[in-house]
């Protein structure tokens, strides 16, 4: 709730409970002052209405509120003059709360309108004894004078109160939505180290089964090839040893032909050379293996 909400709310109240007692003790003890009577019915009304109004249209409430009750306590001042003083002393509350409540052309059309209501009071009492509530103009003037120092003292003082209060808000109001907006940033930048965070440690987690899946193939290829060299060893030692003993025999036995032993040597070569290749086969198959596991 606003602060103008919450102050035309509350003095609505007060003025709907203060209006009420005096329309009840002014029937009990003045039931023939019929104009007082109809004066502070109005007022009641008025106030309730613009209670109501009030909810939603705070100025519009002040200045219907505003212009009834300085319209009533005119037509007071000139009908019963010896009520002027307490009609000029609502008058009074009257500018206090334009001050407080109204802003710009609004606030210095209702201030002036209210001065030309009082001046014409001072006027036509200062012109007509009848009106007149003190025994002499000087003393007519007097108050005039009087009073408008307490206006505009007061109104005066209270507008710059609120506009001190109205700045002092709208600063607090930019400070607080600046600190919004660095927390909104902060906190944007909280969700981003966060997700980079959860980059990292899936990245992490990734690497870390690559790992593992690269130091498993590579287990699995060095068993591969310790296998293979077990296997190559026996394959390999057959033909070699006969090439070996064919070497031999041609050197003891040199009668022989040696074309036969170049034919056996060669049968020795070939089968040697189909193992290297199988065993080389073997080899590229186990890496295109492994190639494809890892991708």
């Amino acid at each position: 709730m606003s602060i103008e909400k919450f102050f035309i709310t509350n003095f609505l109240k007060v003025a709907l409970l203060g209006v009420g007692i005096v329309l009840i003790l002014d029937a009990i003890i003045y039931p023939e002052d019929t104009l007082s009577l109809i004066i502070d019915a109005a007022i009641l009304i008025t106030s309730i209405f613009c209670y109501w109004l009030s909810r939603n249209y705070i100025s519009a409430a002040t200045i219907v509120f505003g212009t009834v009750v300085l319209g009533l306590m005119l037509l007071q001042s000139l009908t019963v003059p010896v009520n002027t003083t307490i009609s000029l002393s609502i008058i009074l509350v009257i500018g206090f709360v334009f001050s407080i409540l109204l802003k710009k052309a609004v606030l210095v059309t209702m201030h002036a309108i209210t001065i030309l209501l009082c001046t014409t009071i001072f006027i036509l009492q200062a012109s007509n004894a009848e009106l007149r509530f003190q025994q002499e103009p000087v003393e007519v003037l007097t108050l005039a004078v009087t009073f408008f120092i307490l206006y505009g003292v007061l109104t005066s003082s209270t507008f710059f109160l609120k506009s001190k209060y109205d700045s002092n808000r709208n600063h607090l109001k930019e400070l607080n939505s600046n600190l919004h907006d660095k927390a909104m940033e902060i906190e944007a930048q909280n969700e981003e180290l966060l997700q980079i965070q959860d980059n990292l440690n899936q990245l992490n987690i990734d690497l870390e089964r690559q790992v593992e899946e690269r130091t498993k193939l590579l287990k699995e290829k060095n068993k591969r090839l310790l296998t293979y060299s077990h296997n190559v060893a026996h394959d390999i030692r057959g033909p070699i040893a006969r090439l070996l003993g064919l070497a031999n025999i041609s050197k003891l036995d040199k009668d022989n032909n040696p074309h036969i032993f170049i034919s056996k040597i060669q049968e020795q070569t070939e089968e040697l050379d189909k193992v290297i290749r199988k065993v080389s086969l073997g080899l590229e198959q186990d890496d295109q293996n492994d190639e494809d596991r890892i991708s």
